[in-house]
């Protein structure tokens, strides 16, 4: 019991010692190991929850938009058509995607007082997920007009899903607490993803999963050099990515001995989201796949194509590319500001955000764009750019616009911005243009 215990203190303690450091990578494994109070510290050096925001919802059926639970207004009477709708479903759901990639700490559910004035309750019996993580399981035959579930897990994505048939599943708003990751931007985005495990819905002779992340780029399946699965239906290929990431590309590798028609037609997710869906009759050898989403669950799944057959899986080299989470401590963007634009010729050329602004979260947006520094306008507008200073310099006064994101901040004036430099930067651009 003792040496159990020191163990685990000693991984604590190691975990810690990332806090503050410029950049650091964690392990999914041993992120679940730790306190929601350290993997807050770990994020940005506080232990202080954010209010996160969603955005782009969807539902299983529309009587009333997904956008009510989504519209920051809380308006919970039974006949006022401000919360959203499902018809009476067989299993609906609710879905809507986080701004940016963030580690959710709870998700608070308003629905409608006196549910069965409008239909049976969807919420008597559902899951809440955040990315691929079940982070709650509510079952009971009573209602509940607003309730808090605790989560601490990341992901990019929140999800209602009831078990319940012919219900209707109301949602007057979906209030997430949490905070946003940094993501690294070395590389741009072509930093090779290492696979921790993996797995396959069936395995043909001893043709094994493994044998699509072991480097070997021999597409020879007669030799033993790639993975393929038994005929069947749908059959899939799994990655458990070692750290969670935004999965720009996958480079995928046929075989090539014969039989390449058996990859015509396959869809890619991460963490369940659909990123690609490749349906032609021109057969791959090596082909890269664009999929920008996040997670640390990869799946290649044979989709149904022309026919409803059963039909093999061959992957002899799966490569992933992308953008890692990165625990940057307590860094922050640096102020550097107060500068003058031109609106025919911009320092700061990329117009990146325009609601809810605050330099922590155009710094996020403006990182995400692999850009140097970042200018905040007229209280709401999120500028990015490569260079700043090409007109001179203001007097702090003159950046006097309150923040409309943050009580803490101005955020620049009309046609003048309140200069910083992005936190998550791997190469230096921090000199102004003169």
């Amino acid at each position: 019991m003792v040496r159990k215990f020191c163990g685990s203190l000693a991984l604590l303690l190691q975990l810690l010692l990332l806090v503050g450091q410029s950049q650091q990578f964690l392990k999914e494994d041993n992120m679940k190991q730790l306190s929601r109070s350290t993997m807050l510290k770990m994020i940005d050096g506080s232990d202080k929850e954010d209010r996160l925001y969603l955005e782009r919802c969807t539902q299983s059926s529309q009587l009333e938009s997904c956008q009510f639970a989504v519209d920051d207004d809380i308006n919970q009477a039974p006949w006022s058509n401000e919360c959203a709708f499902t018809t009476a479903d067989m299993r609906p759901w609710f879905e809507a995607r986080l701004e940016n990639p963030s580690f959710v700490t709870r998700v608070q559910l308003f629905t409608v007082r006196n549910i069965e004035e409008r239909g049976r309750d969807a919420l008597r019996d559902f899951d809440l997920l955040v990315g691929d993580f079940t982070c709650a399981r509510y079952r009971s035959y009573a209602s509940f007009s607003n309730r808090t579930f605790s989560c601490d897990n990341i992901g990019e994505h929140i999800r209602v899903q009831s078990h319940l048939d012919h219900a209707v599943l109301v949602l007057c708003e979906v209030v997430v607490y949490g905070k946003v990751l940094h993501l690294s931007r070395a590389d741009n985005g072509n930093t090779r993803l290492k696979v921790s495990r993996c797995a396959m819905s069936s395995v043909e002779k001893n043709n094994i999963c493994e044998r699509a992340i072991d480097n070997n780029l021999d597409q020879d399946l007669k030799k033993g050099a790639c993975a393929y699965t038994e005929k069947e239906k749908r059959p899939w290929w799994e990655g458990r990515l070692e750290v969670p990431a935004i999965v720009r590309k996958l480079r995928v590798y046929n075989r090539a001995d014969c039989c390449q028609s058996q990859l015509n037609t396959f869809e890619i997710t991460v963490d369940g989201q659909l990123c690609f869906r490749y349906d032609a009759d021109k057969m791959i050898n090596v082909q890269d796949f664009e999929c920008r989403r996040f997670g640390s669950r990869v799946r290649i799944t044979i989709a149904m194509g022309k026919t409803d057959d059963n039909s093999h899986l061959p992957l002899c080299e799966v490569q992933l590319y992308g953008f890692l989470v990165v625990y940057l401590g307590a860094k922050k963007p640096s102020y550097i500001g107060c500068f003058p634009e031109r609106r025919l010729k911009r320092d700061l050329e990329t117009l990146a955000g325009l609601n809810r602004m605050s330099p922590d979260k155009c710094d996020r947006i403006c990182s995400r764009m692999n850009k140097p520094f970042f200018g905040l306008q007229q209280g709401f507008q999120c500028w990015c750019g490569d260079h700043y200073g090409s007109y001179g310099r203001e007097r702090e006064k003159f950046c006097w616009m309150q923040c409309d994101g943050s009580t803490e901040y101005k955020c620049g004036a009309k046609m003048i911005s309140s200069i910083f430099k992005v936190s998550n930067q791997e190469y230096e651009k921090n000199k102004p243009t003169r």
